[in-house]
């Protein structure tokens, strides 16, 4: 019996990379706010009032669901992925950015955030820590607000493969 693999794996599109999804929190933050925000596996120096933003968490939600397509020669899998982070509001005016966040990002028109350059997200819950201030390397206090926001987003994994076309069966009679 002659048959070919059934599938051949070849180039895969990982889909969205954790440098995407910080993008897309970002932009859905700047909705709210015109402070600095700061991504937390940058260590970048904190400036006087700015957000820094921190992946906690990131885990599958949802089984992915996979298309094939013979004509494109992929095969595409989706699934919904839960992106939990932590975000610390910095500054004099922490309290009240804090605030504009909670409230305006539990607005039904805010639920969602999609733009050209990012990928699409939805919020999906935030748990509010609420003022958490800490002392600096200076030693001085620094006025902290605390918020945990998840946000579920889609992600498409594909690859090319070649589909099989045919099977040869050849038979033989036994004597």
């Amino acid at each position: 019996m002659e048959q070919s693999n059934f599938m051949r794996a070849g180039k895969i599109d990982y889909g969205l990379s954790e440098s995407d999804i910080y993008k897309a929190v970002r932009k859905y933050l700047e909705l709210f706010t015109d402070l600095t925000i700061i991504y937390g596996n940058q260590n970048a120096p904190l400036e006087k009032d700015s957000i820094v933003i921190t992946m906690l968490y990131r885990r599958s939600l949802s089984l992915p669901s996979t298309r094939y397509s013979k004509d494109d020669a992929t095969e595409t899998s989706r699934r919904t992925t839960l992106v939990t982070f932590q975000v610390d509001i910095y500054g004099k005016d922490a309290g009240q950015v804090y605030d504009a966040i909670v409230v305006l990002s539990q607005n039904p028109t805010s639920y969602w955030y999609e733009s050209e350059d990012s990928p699409s997200i939805n919020l999906a819950k935030i748990v509010e820590r609420g003022r958490m201030p800490f002392v600096n390397e200076q030693q001085n206090y620094e006025n902290r607000y605390a918020l945990e926001m998840e946000f579920s987003i889609y992600n498409e994994i594909s690859r090319t493969i070649d589909f099989i076309e045919s099977i040869n069966v050849k038979t033989i009679e036994v004597k």
